[in-house]
């Protein structure tokens, strides 16, 4: 049974919404390879940031489109965004679910790093949960739903939710522009994909 809840979060605001929600657990996943990983000669340096969103995009081939996402970003203060989101569900999600994510590095002579860090999550719905922190659960929360797995298909609304700007495992990450890129598969069948662009800024 389809399921539309919105709810509203002290100093958050607006209406219709996205994935936004998943990126911090999917950043902290990759972040230590991004760490290893950052091209010292392209003269970008680490150091204390901020997460900045620039836009979530629909991927060419989402498959069969059983999980999209939707969002609407404003400025909640000076430092934080606060996200309208909708979550359409056509399948339940569960860790019976794999999802393929990958991230790249916008590089200085332009366009993005063929050489994307690669990480299959045969646990999507427990490592949103793990690694999401406040984020997913308040979401989670905020839609009526408990904070657990799986998570009943169905479509949900959250209005106000304040996005944490940081990730607290890592108070440095190399700064620049990434993209981020979760593709979601029931067994060999892509259902669903979307991709974020964001930036770590020097705070």
């Amino acid at each position: 049974m389809q399921r539309q809840r919105q709810q509203r979060l002290k100093g958050g605001g607006g209406g219709g919404g996205g994935g936004e929600v998943g990126v911090a657990a999917l950043l902290l996943l990759g972040s230590c390879a991004l760490l290893a990983h950052a091209d010292s000669s392209s003269g970008k340096m680490s150091g204390p940031y901020e997460i900045v969103l620039e836009k979530l995009e629909r991927c060419e081939d989402e498959g069969k489109g059983l999980i999209q996402f939707k969002y609407k970003m404003t400025r909640a203060n000076r430092t934080h965004y606060a996200l309208d989101i909708s979550w359409m569900l056509n399948i339940t999600f569960s860790d019976n679910l794999k999802a393929i994510i990958n991230i790249q590095r916008w590089r200085s002579i332009g366009g993005w790093n063929p050489n994307a860090f690669h990480h299959i999550s045969t646990k999507p719905c427990s490592e949103c949960i793990q690694y999401g922190k406040q984020n997913f659960k308040q979401f989670l929360s905020l839609a009526g739903l408990p904070v657990k797995c799986p998570i009943e298909k169905g479509h949900y609304r959250t209005s106000g939710l304040i996005l944490e700007n940081s990730l607290t495992e890592f108070p440095e990450m190399p700064y620049g522009k990434y993209k981020l890129t979760v593709t979601y598969y029931k067994g060999l069948t892509k259902i669903g994909c979307y991709a974020t662009i964001f930036h770590f800024k020097e705070k």
